[in-house]
């Protein structure tokens, strides 16, 4: 099956608000070692992906379905024309007409899905109430937002090798001569038992290496839902709600 990738260059400060001006890590919950809403059962679908250069949009669709992995036992479905009807209208793009086939920065992506909503298969429009830029190189950090949130999108300089290992099966390791082949958004959503960061993408799962995320991530978006916090019992200590709320209500429908 073939893949795409479609992530636009990262923009520094496209998104204005940071992680650490509303999350305190040290007063949350600390993750487990092995955490993530995720079974070798779970359907990872392609949703677009296979098609067109829709990847940032695939993974807000994969990053819901997860989130409402963790307090209830449905998920909303998405489909192919539900994600390429969104990556059409935010962007342009045209079924059949590569030209107009530009992919999508990470920042566009996520505000649209807080102004306008993703759709899914039904056309009901899910949308967030926030979201934040994470240090990518802070791992603590996105591992913490990834644990709270249910997962992060992660932004990525996709080298080959990452291509060959998938094919293979094998996890995401650094391999230093491996040429870059464009950029790319995938789901980070746990930890497993080998240490390794737990990455939905195109119609499966993969594990990377922390080395691997640090070397090819070139940013990080964490997707916040107050009445997803709310189902989680997310520690008030370690969430200044009361500041979001306050910043939520100036901000109107611009992040």
């Amino acid at each position: 099956m073939k893949k795409f990738l479609g992530k636009r260059p990262h923009v520094p400060g496209a998104i204005s608000w940071r992680y650490s001006e509303i999350f305190d890590r040290k007063k949350l919950m600390k993750p487990p070692v092995v955490f993530g809403h995720i079974w070798n059962t779970t359907l990872i679908e392609m949703l677009g992906n296979s098609e067109a250069g829709c990847c940032v949009w695939s993974t807000q669709a994969h990053l819901l379905n997860n989130m409402q992995r963790g307090f209830s036992d449905t998920t909303s479905k998405f489909s192919e024309a539900s994600v390429l009807g969104d990556y059409s209208a935010a962007t342009g793009y045209v079924p059949g007409d590569d030209a107009t086939d530009r992919g999508t920065s990470m920042a566009d992506g996520a505000a649209y899905w807080r102004k306008v909503g993703i759709a899914d298969a039904s056309g009901f429009r899910h949308r967030i109430d926030a979201y934040v830029d994470m240090n990518i190189r802070n791992v603590d950090d996105l591992m913490q937002a990834a644990f709270d949130f249910g997962g992060i999108a992660l932004g990525v300089k996709l080298p080959r090798s990452a291509d060959e290992q998938w094919e293979q099966g094998r996890p995401w390791t650094v391999v230093r001569s491996s040429a870059i082949i464009g950029g790319h958004a995938v789901s980070l959503i746990g930890r497993n038992s080998n240490g390794h960061a737990i990455i939905a993408t195109w119609d499966g799962i993969a594990s990377a290496t922390m080395d691997w995320v640090q070397e090819y991530a070139d940013e990080a978006v964490a997707f916040v839902s107050l009445s997803y916090l709310d189902e989680r019992g997310m520690n008030p200590r370690g969430f200044n709600k009361a500041e979001m709320l306050k910043r939520l209500a100036a901000l109107g429908t611009v992040v």
